[in-house]
């Protein structure tokens, strides 16, 4: 008798551990959601650049979810500029990226450059009106030719982002 108590009591035992474990096998939890997509802008922002007079050498195109690159020639100068738009999720993201780009273009050995025919804060941009604006040069030794740097941050009406816009090239004095 104490045999089969002893086997009732195993078995109960068993079943009991059984459907506590196949209670685990079981989520409770809902399956995750997939990230949103993130929206390809870049046949828009080529479609700006061009706008500006630029003919493309690479069109403007996605490198990651916040950064595009393209390289451009200026029609009426013939210099070619490197390109980047970095898209921000608000206004103080975009002024805070505008600010670390001037800073390291400074600690580079890029000067300050201003004059009538710069580009300024508050003009109006191909990319939007431009919240504030950098511009920069750096004199290469043989003083010959400089690399220009200009940097501004905007909020784009096509694309609905705020924006921040660098351009570099090199340009070639005139006077030799």
């Amino acid at each position: 008798m104490q045999f089969k108590l002893i086997t009732a009591i195993i078995v109960l035992l068993l079943l009991v551990a059984s459907l506590s474990v196949s209670g685990c096998a079981f989520s409770t939890t809902s399956p995750t959601a997939s990230p949103t997509p993130v929206p390809d802008y870049s046949a828009t922002l080529a479609k700006i650049s061009k706008s500006g007079g630029w003919t493309a050498i690479n069109s403007i195109s996605k490198v990651n979810d916040t950064l595009y690159a393209g390289a451009y020639k200026s029609g009426n100068k013939n210099q070619t500029y490197e390109l980047t738009i970095e898209l921000a999720n608000s206004e103080a993201a975009a002024k805070e990226r505008y600010g670390q780009l001037v800073l390291l273009k400074k600690s580079d050995g890029f000067t300050t450059y201003s004059n009538t025919t710069a580009l300024s804060t508050g003009d109006s941009t191909i990319y939007g009106t431009a919240n504030a604006v950098w511009n920069g040069y750096k004199l290469f030794s043989t003083s010959v030719s400089s690399s220009i740097f200009t940097v501004l941050y905007t909020h784009n009406t096509e694309i609905d982002k705020w924006i921040v816009v660098t351009m570099s090239g090199e340009t070639i004095s005139q006077s030799m």
